[in-house]
């Protein structure tokens, strides 16, 4: 991994794969958005791409950027990448590729009450020093903002009573929404789930659960249809990952249709107060 000054991250980054590079524009499109909406998207998450041959080429080319954006310059050594390397996977799996460049972004623009100085030296003390601060920062924004973000994880220590009650106004506010569009956002399987699980949402039958993986599946091609005509963008995050897409997609159908028909019993006046 290597971290160099804007002249030597050209010529670094002329040695990294196409996908890879693809891989960081994917990365780096993705923190241009709002905080909020940021933390609402869904994501893969380390564990799941660490095995990918090409996982720590995209890790070490994505903190290159970030260290030049820092104003870094000059290379790490074999030492502290190794260091690095092993405080992300050791302590970090949890977090996605996307967070931890949106934590350094943050970092560079003030958005923490404290600055932490590199001394010129990019290293594992200052990038955990980083990562603590944009968990903290994470589960703050969940609180405000009552947010259902699919980021309520073992990295983000939350009592059993904070994640029921961030779930349960995660639902008033999916609901809510789906009144005045119609439609469940993506990464709103955590909701699904939490239903389930407290039994408000029944076993469903054979016959509706293929139903619906038909419909997830159609689902899922239009839209990587749409996002390789638009970005172009590679398949890297996809990749081992096939399976949970379907399932979150059909988890968000499946959600759809529990609100439609907890609509339709508020306008019959038999709802049975599953939502509230």
């Amino acid at each position: 991994m290597r971290v160099v000054g804007e002249q030597g991250e050209v010529n670094s980054l002329q040695q990294v794969s196409p996908e890879v590079l693809n891989a960081v524009q994917l990365i780096e499109t993705s923190s241009r958005t709002t905080p909020v909406k940021f933390l609402t998207m869904e994501r893969v998450k380390i564990s799941e791409i660490k095995d990918n041959k090409n996982f720590y080429q995209l890790m070490g080319t994505m903190f290159t950027k970030i260290a030049n954006l820092a104003g870094l310059k000059g290379e790490i050594s074999d030492i502290n990448k190794a260091d690095i390397e092993d405080l992300i996977i050791d302590n970090n799996q949890s977090l996605s590729l996307e967070e931890i460049y949106y934590a350094f972004k943050l970092e560079r623009y003030g958005e923490y009450e404290t600055k932490s100085n590199h001394y010129e030296m990019f290293g594992a003390e200052y990038v955990s020093e980083v990562l603590k601060k944009f968990k903290d920062w994470k589960k703050k924004k969940i609180h405000a903002h009552n947010l259902n973000a699919p980021v309520i994880a073992e990295e983000i220590e939350l009592s059993e009573n904070e994640k029921h009650d961030i779930l349960e106004k995660g639902i008033q506010r999916v609901f809510q929404e789906y009144k005045e569009t119609g439609e469940v956002p993506e990464g709103c399987f955590y909701l699904y789930d939490y239903l389930k699980k407290k039994g408000r949402i029944s076993e469903h039958p054979e016959n509706y659960k293929k139903r619906i993986k038909i419909q997830a599946q159609k689902n899922l091609s239009v839209k990587a249809k749409e996002e390789r005509e638009r970005t172009n963008f590679s398949s890297f995050f996809k990749i081992g990952n096939k399976e949970k897409r379907l399932q979150n997609e059909c988890k968000r159908l499946a959600l759809k249709d529990f609100f439609k028909s907890e609509l339709e019993n508020e306008g019959s006046g038999t709802t049975k107060e599953k939502i509230r």
